[in-house]
């Protein structure tokens, strides 16, 4: 497990924000890597279920700003689980 998790932490850091299909992939991985729902992650952006689940079956994203935030959130939460 801390190497997906160390790979996944590498992956976030190294990431274009433009990169939608990579958004995608690395919002999927959080729920099984991280063990993140889908409340925590409404909860923590202050956004609707539905939109993080769009988010998680590739359907659509946040803007690339956004996706700043979203990463760095992933990083932190990926760090304090090593």
């Amino acid at each position: 497990m801390n190497t997906d998790l160390h790979n996944y932490i590498e992956e976030l850091e190294s990431t274009n924000p433009t990169d939608t299909a990579h958004f995608y992939r690395l919002i999927w991985l959080s729920g099984h890597i991280l063990d993140l729902s889908d409340d925590e992650f409404a909860d923590k952006f202050d956004t609707s279920l539905p939109a993080i689940r769009h988010w998680k079956n590739g359907k659509r994203a946040p803007q690339p700003v956004m996706r700043k935030h979203v990463y760095a959130f992933l990083i932190k939460r990926a760090k304090e689980m090593l």
